[in-house]
């Protein structure tokens, strides 16, 4: 069975806004050009897993480190926050070795999304449309928080 195969990419739509920005952040990785053949559903394929595979990490399709994706992931929502809100962004991702930390996205000197990571191997979503969703959501609530907070932001 190839990696493609196993993974549950029909009915994706790569051209949602969180999901285009999350493919350039990853294609952002690429210094020397390996990526430039993959297509937007295998470089998709290392945030999708089956849940029933979460404790064989080897089991994961992923072009990517396990903390690479991540941090590609917060990258894309404060990329995404900064795009719509025209605020200064940053995210930061700190993982122990034991695969535990977490992932901020700050909007100014505002904490906009921060999410706690318990098992950065088996960071991933079932479908692509989670992934989407999870990253809309986050996307959402830092600019919520920004608009809501507007002195703390413009700092």
């Amino acid at each position: 069975m190839s990696a493609d195969a196993a993974m549950p990419m029909e009915g994706a739509n790569a051209s949602a806004p969180f999901l285009s920005a999350l493919l350039r952040a990853l294609r952002s990785q690429d210094a020397l050009g390996g990526l430039d053949s993959k297509s937007p559903e295998q470089l998709l394929a290392g945030y999708v897993y089956d849940r029933s595979a979460v404790m064989l990490p080897f089991a994961f399709p992923s072009i990517l480190p396990p903390v690479r994706r991540i941090e590609c992931f917060f990258g894309a929502v404060a990329r995404e926050v900064e795009r719509r809100s025209g605020r200064r962004t940053s995210a930061m991702v700190g993982i122990g070795r034991e695969g535990l930390g977490r992932g901020v996205v700050l909007v100014g000197r505002l904490v906009g999304a921060l999410v706690y990571i318990r098992d950065a191997d088996g960071f991933g979503f079932p479908s692509l449309e989670e992934l989407n969703a999870e990253g809309e959501r986050l996307t959402s609530e830092s600019l919520a928080l920004a608009a809501a907070h507007p002195d703390v932001a413009a700092m």
